[in-house]
């Protein structure tokens, strides 16, 4: 329960462009603490969604491209869903 008070007071204590970065940071922290492999979960997880988010931003005005990547980001994505 500490990390997460600490997680929070940091988050509003630092300036809001850097929050972001605070928060993935907190997120990778959280997850190898508590299991290490789960470090693969979230840095696959980080990487394939960024790429699709860079990909998606590219092809924004062909909305068939737009639907299809998303469709193959989602996939890439679900086994380490829950």
């Amino acid at each position: 329960m500490l990390f997460v008070i600490l997680a929070v007071i940091i988050y509003y204590v630092i300036p809001a462009k850097y929050q972001w970065g605070w928060l993935l940071t907190v997120s990778y922290i959280y997850y190898v603490s508590n299991t290490g492999w789960a470090f693969i979960f979230i840095v696959t997880t980080t990487v394939t969604t960024w790429y699709a988010g860079l990909l998606l931003e590219k092809e924004e005005s062909e909305r068939d491209n737009v639907s299809r990547l998303y469709a193959c980001g989602r996939k890439r994505n679900f086994p380490f869903s829950g």
